[in-house]
Formats: C-alpha cells, structure tokens, sequence
C-alpha cells in the first residue's frame, strides 16, 4: 500500500472508532459527572480554546445534559458544510479544534465526558 492508502485507512479507523463512541457516548445512559473533576479537566484541556466567561457563558442554560454531551464532543460550529473558499481551506484554527474534540471523543472515557458536562452545566 502506498502512504497514501495507509493513511486514508488510519483515517477512516479513527473516523469509525470516534462515530461509534458519539454513538455510545449519546445514546446510553452517562455516569454522574463530578463538577469539581470537569473543572480540572476543562482547565488542564479546554481553556486554550474556551472562557466560560466569554464564549462559554449561559451554556449551562442553554442546553439540557444530553443536548450539552452532543455539544462538548461534536460542536456545531465545527460541523459546517464542507467549503472549497481560499478563507475556509485556509482555517487551520477550525482544523486544529475538529482534531482536538475529535480526539476527546475518541480517548477519554465516558465519566471524564460526564465530569466536563456537569461542570458546563453550572456555567449560568
């Protein structure tokens, strides 16, 4: 195989593994969250992207538990139609935030996901 199929295949494994654990992840029931714990995960990995003072804020009222669990591993503002625009191809910050959540959707472990929400969820 070329390294081009080799990666279009390591590609596709990680695109599986994150669609099946969304769908595990939304579906079932999710543990309680610790607040206290999420606040420590969102600090160490969220906070170079996100302010719960600024882009954050309200999101605790804004969306139930589960609407908030869809939201923290599959953002809608990363889930736009594809574009082909030179400004659109060119976002490596929108790029670099897909990888990122796609790896927390990928890696962590539903109570590290339970934690975060139940932090967000006291962000009025």
């Amino acid at each position: 195989l070329s390294d081009q199929q080799i990666g279009a295949i390591a590609a596709w494994i990680h695109y599986a593994r994150g669609e099946d654990r969304y769908k595990a992840f939304t579906s079932g029931t999710m543990p309680a969250g610790n607040a206290a714990a999420g606040k420590t995960y969102f600090d160490r990995t969220c906070v170079s992207c996100h302010s719960v003072e600024r882009d954050l804020a309200g999101i605790g009222r804004k969306y139930d538990a589960a609407a908030l669990r869809a939201q923290v591993l599959k953002p809608e503002a990363l889930n736009g139609e594809p574009s082909y625009e030179v400004d659109r191809l060119m976002d490596t910050r929108a790029a670099a935030a897909r990888q990122r959540h796609g790896q927390l959707l990928e890696n962590d472990s539903a109570e590290q996901v339970a934690d975060v929400v139940a932090y967000l969820q006291r962000v009025r």
